[in-house]
Formats: structure tokens, sequence, C-alpha cells
């Protein structure tokens, strides 16, 4: 089973890191395609976009928080629902802005070679889109959370 390595720092401040998911990968031809072409063309997107993916699949995948002793699991459960809340609406907001630059994209056809502007815009809307339908399912308690307490910087 993958893992998920999440660091938890503070409670004060919500602090929390996603430090280590799967990389991404997609059964569906047109999807899978656009990533090769982000994949090469900007790997910084080609990072994020795996780690969306490992926010959608969130509950298929085995979870690690790192956190300080300090810091009871109850609050730590606390700040990962906030955290849910928080990427959802997030996700929403992003999912709107991006439908409304996808029209805009078909300016750029004209240039000879795949229009990488419309597969990037196209997979960070598919992927917001399926964050959101998929954070808003999630429910803490169901989640596959392993705790581990170390002393953080």
């Amino acid at each position: 089973m993958d893992t998920i390595l999440i660091e938890i720092r503070s409670v004060l401040t919500v602090d929390l890191i996603l430090k280590n998911f799967p990389e991404l990968k997609s059964k569906k031809k047109f999807i899978q395609k656009g990533l090769d072409i982000v994949k090469v063309k900007t790997p910084k997107i080609y990072r994020y976009l795996s780690k969306e993916n490992a926010i959608i699949n969130l509950r298929k995948y085995k979870i690690i928080i790192e956190h300080d002793p300090g810091i009871k699991q109850k609050e730590i459960r606390k700040i990962l629902n906030y955290w849910i809340k928080r990427a959802k609406i997030k996700r929403m907001f992003l999912s709107f802005v991006e439908l409304l630059i996808i029209p805009f994209t078909a300016i750029l056809t004209p240039i000879p070679g795949p229009n990488f502007i419309f597969y990037a815009v196209f997979l960070l809307f598919y992927f917001h889109v399926s964050g959101y339908l998929s954070l808003r399912k999630i429910r803490v308690e169901d989640l596959n959370i392993e705790f581990d307490e170390k002393k953080l910087c």
C-alpha cells in the first residue's frame, strides 16, 4: 500500500505539509497524454498534480502523520479536518477560475505543435474538480492514519 507522509509542526498555525506522496499516473488516455506533455515541459506543475492526485485518493493510502510529542491525536484530527475543509473551498474556487480560462486557450490553437496551455489548464481543472468531489466525501474518522511522534524543528 502506498503511503502519504504529512508533517504537522504547529497547532496554532495549522501548518500541515504533504511531504511524500506517490507519482501521478492515469488510466484515461487523454489525461495521460496531457500528463506526459506537462511532465516534460513543466515538472513543477506535474509535482503539483501528483499532490492533487494524492489528495483525490486520500482514502486509498496509508497516511503517516509526523508531529511533535506535545500535540495530541485528537488535535491532529481536528487540524486534518480543518485542512480538508479549507482544501475543498480552495479547489472549488480554482475550478471556477480555470473553467473561465479554458475558452481563452483556443486563441493559441494556430500555434504549431500541441496546445500546451490548454492541456495544462485542462489538467488543473480536471484535478481540482476531482479533488473537490473527493474531499466532499472524506471524513477524517474513515482515513487510515498512523501517528509518528518526532521532534520537529
